[in-house]
């Protein structure tokens, strides 16, 4: 049975670990890909909540957008997504996109550093990352400090094309109306068992 929302997801697979020089660089891309996200539901209003950002783990990461979306409006909603993401890598709107994202995260690293939750969080990095205790007081420096060429860098690495996975949760024939009303041809379509 068709519901009226369809999960949607698009990823793109990025490094494994941490790596302090970068971490600061892909936060901000993360940010910025939430932004466009945000700007993208209210311009389209196919979704009450569209949203992007990246996983923090010692194993593999991954950039993640998405959200729940209109059944009918699935593939419209697909392939503006995907072209925001092109927009981004094509450098439409960058620096601006660049100067709120890095803004939006001091904010919340900086009015955050304080509380409870935050102050566990932190500490619960140093043990799963084994990094210094000093491993916060750097990475917002470093996002404080991270210049637009240095996320054009991690943008150029981990949010190429061919490391797009695309996941629709749904039935099969919204699913296959979904791919084709965003201009993807024969996707795998992988059915429960």
């Amino acid at each position: 049975k068709r519901q009226p929302q369809t999960t949607l997801q698009i990823r793109y697979r990025g490094p494994v670990g941490i790596n302090q020089d970068e971490m600061a660089a892909r936060m901000i891309l993360g940010q910025m890909l939430n932004q466009r996200m945000s700007k993208m539901r209210t311009k389209l209003g196919s979704t009450y909540g569209a949203y992007a950002g990246i996983g923090i783990s010692n194993g593999p990461r991954a950039y993640q957008l998405g959200g729940s979306f209109d059944t009918l409006r699935v593939g419209e909603s697909l392939a503006a997504m995907r072209k925001e993401v092109n927009d981004l890598r094509q450098g439409m709107g960058f620096n601006a996109d660049f100067a709120e994202a890095r803004r939006t995260l001091l904010k919340k690293y900086l009015a955050e550093s304080v509380t409870t939750g935050a102050l566990a969080s932190k500490l619960g990095n140093v043990v799963r990352f084994k990094v210094g205790l000093d491993y916060s007081d750097k990475l917002v420096k470093a996002i404080a400090t991270a210049t637009p060429a240095q996320v054009k860098i991690v943008m150029a690495k981990d949010l190429q094309p061919a490391n797009e996975v695309i996941g629709i949760f749904g039935d099969k024939e919204t699913i296959t109306k979904a791919f084709a009303d965003a201009g993807i041809e024969s996707p795998k379509i992988i059915e429960p068992e």
